[in-house]
Formats: structure tokens, sequence, C-alpha cells
């Protein structure tokens, strides 16, 4: 599994992610969901994880101060531009994103 899949699979299990200043990244789930096995999954792609989150957190603050967005829409923006091809976008202001 790849680091954007396993990104897209805590998503879908609904796990909240944040990165910190020490270059970690916090993972909050409801009782259960960080299983031992998600766990394994996570572990090998800790620092492209915490790559990802942190782009992600920095694409919603500025789709949300420069786009007029509320939090949720500039976050929810900020995951389709990881995710989705586009050229760019204006709320976000990035011409490129990673590869899946």
């Amino acid at each position: 599994m790849t680091a954007h899949e396993v990104l897209w699979h805590l998503l879908t299990l609904g796990v909240q992610m944040t990165p910190m200043p020490d270059g970690t990244v916090r993972y909050r789930a409801g009782k259960g969901v960080l299983t031992d096995e998600v766990l394994a999954l996570i572990r090998p792609h800790r620092q492209d994880l915490y790559l990802l989150v942190e782009d992600w957190s920095e694409r919603a603050a500025i789709a949300e101060a420069l786009g007029g967005l509320s939090q949720a829409e500039a976050e929810c923006l900020a995951w389709t531009c990881l995710f989705t091809s586009h050229d760019g976008c204006a709320a976000c202001g990035y011409p490129e994103r990673a590869e899946v």
C-alpha cells in the first residue's frame, strides 16, 4: 500500500489527523478504529503521511483565508486537491499536487 492509499484508508475509517510541530501526526479516531492492523499500515509510511497531512493542513488554511471558504469547505477542497488531478485551484493557490 502506498502512503496515499493508507491516507485514504484512514479517511474512510473516520480518522482525524493533525500534523504536529515535531514532525509527527496526531491520530484521533473512535474506539476500536486504530487496531493493530491499521497501526501496522501506518508505521512504514509515517514520514510520508506527515508530509501529506501537513500539505493538506496548509492548503486548507490558505483556502479558508484567501478563498472565503468555511473551515469545512476548505478542508474538503484540500483533500480534493491531494486526491484528484487538477490544473490549479484559485482557492488553494497550488498549481500542482502530489501524484497518487
